[in-house]
């Protein structure tokens, strides 16, 4: 079946990397085993707040595009590792780990022993090996997801982000399928089931961070950002943690100093916040699409932070003016803790010693379109009765999600191109950065209505937003979502992505398209049994006119 990375990854990791992450997984899921042996409530709450610390820190290591550092993944390994030695000593039927050398040449072979080329000889069946192999993938998505809820509580104690049965519930939910993760002879259905069990605790895990955003930075809701920058000292912000562009935006509004701050990539959302805007230091938004940050960084003249993927190699004529922060690292690049005076000030005092923008550097962005963004679901909901009306009075007759991940390959422009032909009685709702394969389209508004064709809902993560407008829409037209005129055609590359399509058929939500490829992991009969089940298809590049007639006539 479909074949993924196979010498170096695509993000631009190493093998001795990847190996390393290998390993970080497979730490995670013995050390995840020992907890539900010994009960993660039978835990002093100290080692209990650790362990899950170490889980969702190993676990982001090992996404696309966070950290190339192999030092700190080595070290977080060896942390994770005496964990489970604490846990370990508290059963007497729990054995100690395999070896984890210092020596890098030994550490890299020990790390082959748990690889998924280790792995796929251990099943009989393929189909079973690309299942667990997809519940392993989504997984480490929604993990990525629980690092931010997890970031926005660490930073804000004063606001309860989750109650403390939902938090013990998610990690419980997580341990389970991570120490699942360790079988390797089991039956078809109960790869199934963990990889429903993960699009479930994903769909758990959306709406806790969506509930947090909400409640420490205001309620979202849309508007218009500038991508043309201002003179003077600037500073960027790219990755996901909205936190960061809060803590940082403060921080300049308190010390009253000359320094504006722009988002990259899929931080573009947090102007749609007002507790952000309020601070008057979030100036615009900078660049393109993750992908092309290596030409946008190079011409950035201030301080760059990376908060978590999509992270590139970054080059040298910007490096001495990058810096890693949370998860993200990349050796030799100085990374920081945002949240400690000495990391704050590192990355403050460089965007006052850099050029920052002038008129000549201002001058290749100044016909550059502004974003429209914040339509999350209390935006849209908002309207409700106005849409609901449309979807009756047949002026609105489809509602398609086009969003998703973007990447490199000339085929993700099949988006544009279905973008393009959708109806003009219908709206589309993006998100992720498959969104930067839209937003210079020119669709208009709904007829009369006013509302735009294009509707930004916000990040990957806020999936969660268009789940709950199909579900209020589906009441209030008194149906359910299957009967609603939605369409998915959904863009993935990496791991989040696959958490999100785990959580939509874990809803029972069918009628999807995901591409530009079929991930790796599913082999020809887990794709037939998709189609078969969900109606989940690859999409059509070669024409993508044929996927909108067979959209729009599914009833």
């Amino acid at each position: 079946f479909n074949t993924g990375c196979t010498s170096r990854g695509i993000c631009g990791k190493t093998f001795e990397t990847a190996g390393l992450q290998d390993m970080s997984l497979w730490t995670n899921a013995e050390l995840s085993h020992a907890v539900l042996e010994v009960g993660e409530e039978n835990l002093p709450e100290a080692l209990r707040e650790e362990v899950r610390e170490a889980i969702v820190s190993n676990t982001m290591s090992t996404l696309t595009n966070v950290n190339f550092d192999e030092d700190r993944i080595a070290e977080q390994i060896m942390t994770a590792r005496r964990l489970h030695d604490r846990v370990r000593r508290m059963s007497t039927t729990i054995p100690e780990l395999m070896d984890f050398p210092e020596d890098e040449v030994e550490r890299l072979a020990v790390s082959r022993q748990v690889g998924i080329n280790a792995r796929r000889p251990n099943f009989v069946d393929e189909d079973c090996f690309g299942l667990r192999e997809c519940a392993l993938n989504g997984l480490t998505g929604t993990v990525a997801y629980l690092s931010h809820v997890e970031h926005n509580r660490k930073h804000d104690l004063s606001i309860e982000v989750c109650s403390k049965e939902e938090r013990d519930q998610v990690f419980a939910d997580v341990y389970s399928v991570y120490s699942g993760l360790r079988n390797f002879s089991e039956p078809l259905d109960y790869y199934l089931g963990l990889a429903m069990k993960t699009g479930s605790t994903n769909v758990k895990v959306m709406e806790l961070l969506d509930r947090s955003h909400n409640l420490m930075f205001g309620t979202m809701g849309p508007i218009s950002v500038s991508s043309v920058p201002q003179e003077g000292k600037a500073l960027l912000l790219s990755g996901h943690d909205v936190r960061d562009v809060e803590h940082v935006c403060r921080t300049i509004k308190e010390r009253e100093l000359p320094i504006s701050v722009y988002t990259h990539g899929e931080l573009l959302p947090a102007h749609a916040y007002p507790n952000i805007q309020a601070h008057g230091t979030l100036k615009g938004h900078y660049g393109r699409a993750w992908q092309k940050q290596t030409i946008d960084f190079k011409k950035f003249p201030g301080a760059i932070v990376m908060t978590t993927n999509c992270l590139m190699p970054p080059r040298k004529s910007y490096r001495d003016r990058m810096f890693t922060a949370g998860h993200t690292g990349f050796e030799d690049v100085e990374h920081v803790d945002l949240f400690s005076e000495e990391g704050i000030n590192s990355v403050l005092d460089k965007a006052m010693d850099s050029p920052g923008f002038t008129d000549a550097t201002i001058q290749p962005w100044a016909e550059t379109k502004p974003h429209l963004t914040g339509f999350g679901h209390n935006a849209l909901l908002s309207h409700a009765e106005t849409i609901v009306g449309a979807i009756k009075a047949g002026a609105l007759t489809d509602i398609w999600v086009i969003g998703g991940c973007d990447g490199t390959e000339k085929s993700r422009n099949y988006y544009t191109d279905l973008a393009v032909m959708t109806p003009e009685s219908s709206v589309i709702l993006t998100l992720g950065c498959g969104k930067y394969r839209l937003r210079d389209l020119e669709l208009g508004n709904l007829g009369e209505s006013g509302i735009p064709r294009l509707l930004d809902m916000g990040q990957c993560n806020d999936s969660y937003s268009g789940v709950v407008v199909a579900l209020k829409l589906a009441e209030a037209l008194e149906t359910d979502i299957h009967h609603l005129p939605l369409h998915f055609a959904i863009s993935w590359f990496e791991q989040k992505a696959t958490a999100v399509l785990l959580s939509l058929l874990s809803m029972g939500i069918q009628n999807i398209k995901i591409g530009p490829a079929m991930p790796a992991f599913l082999t020809p009969n887990l794709q037939a049994y998709l189609a078969e089940n969900f109606n989940l298809q690859q999409v059509s590049l070669t024409d993508p006119s044929a996927d909108l007639k067979e959209f729009i006539s599914q009833p």
